[in-house]
């Protein structure tokens, strides 16, 4: 098959492609680069060009290797494969570990027992720790357990630590080697062992070098901006002789610095190879203009990036809408009330709501089930109920009520004398106590019943942090968060009765998806008809513990990079409407609006709140939706045929549209139609001749 014949093989799949995507489908020579920013196609390019491989330059199936950055996504390029073509079904595709494993074991006959949880990681931590005499709490194990998995990703362990540089902490180059040798004894692997493993495998033993080589041809790597020195580095041994490499990423969407990700490794890749050929993906298919807009001018103000300009392909839309509450309850109960609205008019409508931290999700979560609203959350640390500093407290404030039976009422004595730390007393002066306490409670409203009960509560959870026996960090913002939800006045008796029932209502769902609650992490990949990005103030973007930690000028300055890409990636997980918003008090602390934004978006009125825009007037479905042949007429591209009519999920119609031989576009017609960018000629025409 030859090119002319193989877009024929996509026109008859009802797939055209832009001028860029098959400038990175089509290419020959040994290297490609492909930079594929948000909503670009990235994934149909990847497939495509397997395809390509496959059908035009001969390469078998199986000599197709794809990396990948998760298993979920490993799992849907597998399925997209097949689907486009079956033969395609024999494409080897999976993550950077599950790969490295098969070669090691098919090749070189490793067959490590693997430390398959992190409760395992931690175990053996906990040893290591122990043996050097220093604490071993969860959360100390975690921060080593991170420390090393850095420094295998950086390959440090690879060349440092063999060449006795100081550059690592003594302390943790001593816990590094006692954690090692104890898995050694044990015959264990961690997950990143994988990784090492297999560099020095492809490094020093030829033969099995060899052996992997011989059984591809081509290399591709989805997400390479996520690539660690380690994975790359065993990439380009894999890959020194004449073999097909192809990287796929966008440094604008590097947002995993903690895994040891480099935003500028698709630089080093250029430098590296500079005969390769380098195509950016400059046209958007999911966005808007305004948001398209608002996300480049707002990535721009960093400068270590590689300069790209975007085409949006749906065309004009709504600009982006900024709102400023007083707190974060407010801003929640008002997001929650315009959910509402739009589920109400669109109910197939998907809406993302996404913050920075997973703690500025917990107004929400509360807000949401109030409504009796389904949604998803991907960490149950979102609900303030379940926390377990909260729960404690609710759970002696319940001792209250009149009918509370014996047990409950000596469970709850005992956690008091816990707060007070009189537990070595006798239990009928430890009971004295506790009742004068409940006594005193009772008659207080809410609010000043949580706060007379804080004031033997927090001195106890800041000893128990002290001594390392509350694994919770984030329990006092939590009960900051409670005080502030409770109403001025209300009995206290009346708050635990409405709070049962709020409780009692639906809880986070794991499988309804049209309302999903995430971090900016977590929203990576995804995409939304309509998204929320709340909390949007200068102490959560940038977040202030990541700048914080900045040891010095060039470390701020990377920090304060990533952090607006992380921003970056939730703005653009937006396709028709996006809505911003921050509360001014967040935990009694006076807040901004984000930096990285402020200049952006010109606020008219200081001391007046914004509204957010809840009107939901969406373009409603058009009956008059053009037929396939059908001449239309582009308020900017001029005249064209349609080419294609899709359905989507959010009940609109996706129509795809030739204005002259090469020049195919995609358009969302409600949108298009409701904003007068586009007319209909009536005239049925001849349509696209293959």
């Amino acid at each position: 098959m030859n090119d002319q014949e193989f877009v024929h093989f996509l026109r008859s799949k009802s797939l055209r492609v832009t001028a860029d995507q098959w400038a990175a489908i089509s290419a020959h020579g040994e290297a490609l680069a492909i930079y594929a920013g948000p909503g670009s196609g990235k994934t149909t390019v990847l497939i495509v060009r397997a395809a390509y491989l496959y059908l035009v330059q001969g390469m078998a199936p199986e000599h197709i290797v794809i990396f990948t950055f998760t298993r979920k996504s490993a799992f849907e390029l597998k399925n997209r494969l097949e689907r486009f073509l079956p033969a395609l079904k024999r494409v080897v595709a999976g993550t950077f570990h599950s790969l490295f494993l098969r070669f090691l074991l098919r090749d070189k006959h490793v067959n490590p027992q693997l430390l398959s949880t992190k409760k395992e990681q931690r175990t053996l931590m906990i040893s290591a720790l122990t043996s050097v005499r220093l604490p071993n709490d969860r959360e100390i194990c975690d921060r080593y357990l991170q420390s090393i998995s850095q420094l295998k990703n950086q390959a440090r362990v690879v060349f440092t630590m063999d060449e006795n540089d100081d550059c690592i902490d003594p302390v943790l180059e001593k816990i590094y080697a006692t954690y090692e040798e104890i898995k050694r004894d044990q015959d264990r692997f961690d997950y990143d062992d994988i990784l090492i493993t297999f560099y020095q495998a492809i490094r020093d033993d030829m033969c099995f070098r060899d052996a992997v080589q011989s059984s591809m041809r081509a290399v591709m790597v989805d997400e390479f901006q996520d690539t660690s020195r380690i994975q790359w580095l065993s990439i380009k041994l894999l890959c020194k002789q004449s073999m097909s490499l192809t990287v796929v990423g966008d440094d604008d969407q590097s947002i995993y610095r903690f895994r040891s990700a480099d935003p500028h490794i698709l630089a080093t890749f250029e430098r590296e190879y500079p005969q390769a050929s380098v195509v950016v993906l400059r046209h958007n298919f999911r966005s808007t203009d305004p948001i398209i807009r608002l996300a480049t001018q707002m990535i721009e103000q960093s400068d270590n990036r590689k300069k790209k300009s975007f085409i949006g392909v749906i065309g004009a839309g709504v600009k982006p809408a900024l709102s400023r509450y007083g707190s974060e309850w407010d801003e929640a109960e008002r997001v929650a009330n315009a959910i509402v609205q739009l589920v109400q008019v669109t109910p197939k409508r998907t809406i993302g709501v996404l913050a920075r931290t997973n703690r500025q999700l917990i107004c929400l979560v509360d807000a949401l089930r109030s409504k009796h609203l389904l949604f998803t959350t991907q960490d149950l640390g979102t609900d303030l109920y379940k926390d377990f500093v909260v729960q404690r407290l609710l759970f002696v404030l319940q001792a209250t009520r009149y009918n509370a039976n014996r047990t409950s009422l000596q469970e709850a004595t005992t956690e008091y004398a816990k707060w007070l730390d009189i537990q070595k007393l006798d239990a009928q002066t430890v009971s004295r106590h506790f009742e004068q306490f409940l006594h005193t409670i009772r008659h207080l409203s809410a609010k000043s019943a949580i706060q007379y009960a804080r004031e033997v509560y927090d001195p106890y959870l800041s000893r128990s942090r002290q001594n390392r026996s509350l694994h919770s960090d984030g329990g006092l913002d939590q009960l900051q968060l409670l005080y502030e939800k409770v109403p001025e006045d209300q009995k206290l008796s009346h708050w635990l009765s409405e709070l049962d029932n709020l409780i009692q209502a639906p809880a986070p769902s794991a499988y309804h998806y049209q309302i999903q609650l995430l971090t900016f992490h977590g929203a990576k990949g995804l995409e939304f008809d309509d998204v929320f990005v709340i909390g949007l103030h200068d102490q959560a973007v940038p977040h202030r513990r990541a700048i914080h930690e900045a040891s010095s000028e060039l470390d701020h300055q990377i920090a304060i990079d990533e952090e607006r890409r992380l921003l970056y990636v939730a703005l653009t997980r937006a396709r028709y409407r996006l809505f911003m918003s921050y509360s001014t008090l967040v935990l009694q602390h006076q807040t901004n609006f984000t930096p990285f934004l402020d200049k952006l978006l010109v606020k008219k009125n200081e001391e007046k709140s914004f509204t957010m825009p809840t009107d939901a007037t969406f373009p409603a479905i058009d009956s008059a939706v053009p037929d396939i042949g059908v001449h239309v007429v582009h308020k900017i591209f001029g005249g064209g045929v349609v080419i294609s009519v899709n359905f989507m999920q959010n009940m609109g119609h996706k129509i795809c549209i030739m204005f002259n031989e090469h020049d195919c576009r995609c358009f969302y017609w409600e949108m298009l139609y409701q904003l007068n960018h586009i007319s209909k000629s009536g005239d049925r025409g001849k349509g696209i001749q293959s």
